[in-house]
């Protein structure tokens, strides 16, 4: 049997042994998912998360404070 070649989640080696002579488990995730992004990979993932809450903002804070001003007319 061969050793798994994938790593697990924290980038060790799989310690399951693959069934008919496989170097890879079954169910297991490529060695490159767990790989450590580059800079530019994680500066372009920060701002794509940052413009996606600034958006969510845009909708929200209207709506939450149109929501704000009918309940208070309610109560008055």
């Amino acid at each position: 049997m061969a050793e798994c070649l994938h790593l697990d989640a924290g980038g060790g080696r799989c310690r399951r042994e693959a069934a008919a002579g496989s170097a890879f488990c079954p169910g297991h995730e490529p060695a490159a998912v767990f790989a450590p992004e580059s800079a530019a990979e994680a500066l372009r993932r920060l701002l794509l998360r940052l413009v996606a809450l600034g958006l969510l903002a845009l909708f929200l804070f209207p709506l939450l404070f149109q929501a704000y001003r009918i309940l208070r007319n309610l109560l008055n």
